[in-house]
């Protein structure tokens, strides 16, 4: 590495970003600004660049995963990651590096490119006690509330109200839990809050992030503290979770409780790679050990978005 690469601290996970390719660093530099330190020692290595076309791929080991948008192969301790429309990155977990060809449309698609960074980077946070869950948590009190659930449930609208209400941030789409004693803690991923104008619309503070183009249906992407200043907390206790629904035809936001093994069964598609083999007892415990602790509820939304962090906060009460 140059003296002059990015560093970036990941829960003493020292992230080392080895490329003179500019789309490359600013990126990162937009995502992972909050995370960003001086430490000389980096644990993990990125070495990516932006490329205008992908030689045809080859996967070599065994397929792992297999979808529409990503496939997977392991070879050793070789992880390759095929996006047919936004480039190849291969992931070395003995040796902690992560190597890979990106398309512009990587850079240009609402997502993507955060989206393959907890692909490539799970496994390694994994291999040191993190294990990802596709959620927006935030805390209060240092106390975080995980909000779960597919696109379109409910989930952006939902922790915007957390943070405009003071909140603080731990992810937006990516928290890591991990153990400290018989506690599970929710700990801070980074990535840049992003909804679409007509979300944006029901926050007066947010309007400036608004494109303000008619018909256009595309997400905003801004880092969290542009809008809401120094909203960053490192970890909290996890101590309940929601999965969000929008519910027509209801006057206010109720919860329903579900039970732990309701909740296990949601969550499990959300977090676990069924590749990692090795990593999927220790997560499922994790998981286990998270129902145990934090009570779960279906959180039905209504219009009434000013009344759910006083919703929410009520439930973080012992």
């Amino acid at each position: 590495m140059t003296s002059t690469a990015d560093l970036y601290n990941l829960h003493n996970l020292i992230l080392g970003v080895d490329t003179a390719d500019l789309a490359v660093r600013n990126r990162l530099r937009a995502v992972f600004a909050p995370f960003r330190c001086t430490t000389r020692e980096p644990d993990v290595l990125l070495r990516l660049r932006s490329v205008q076309s992908l030689p045809p791929w080859r996967p070599a080991g065994e397929i792992v995963s297999e979808s529409r948008l990503l496939t997977c192969a392991l070879e050793g301790d070789l992880l390759t990651a095929y996006f047919p429309r936004w480039g190849t990155v291969s992931v070395d977990l003995g040796a902690g590096t992560i190597e890979g060809d990106l398309l512009p449309e990587m850079f240009n698609h609402y997502g993507a490119f955060d989206d393959m960074l907890i692909i490539v980077l799970g496994p390694l946070l994994r291999r040191r006690g993190f294990f990802s869950l596709h959620a927006f948590a935030a805390a209060q009190d240092g106390k975080a509330a995980l909000l779960v659930g597919d696109i379109g449930a409910g989930k952006t609208t939902t922790g915007l109200s957390l943070l405009e209400a003071g909140w603080k941030l731990v992810s937006n789409d990516s928290p890591l839990l991990s153990r400290a004693a018989d506690r599970v803690l929710a700990c801070a991923y980074p990535g840049l809050l992003a909804a679409y104008d007509d979300t944006l619309a029901r926050f007066p503070s947010l309007h400036r992030f608004m494109d303000g183009t008619a018909g256009r249906q595309r997400k905003r992407a801004f880092p969290a503290q542009d809008a809401y200043g120094d909203v960053w907390q490192p970890e909290a206790e996890a101590r309940v979770l929601l999965f969000p629904r929008v519910t027509p035809g209801i006057d206010s936001s109720r919860v329903e409780r579900m039970t732990a093994p309701e909740a296990l069964l949601a969550l499990v598609p959300n977090s676990i790679e069924r590749w990692d083999r090795d990593y999927i007892a220790p997560h499922l415990a994790l998981l286990q050990a998270l129902v145990q602790q934090a009570p779960a509820y279906q959180l039905l939304l209504a219009p009434d978005i000013d009344a759910l962090p006083a919703l929410i906060a009520g439930l973080l009460k012992p």
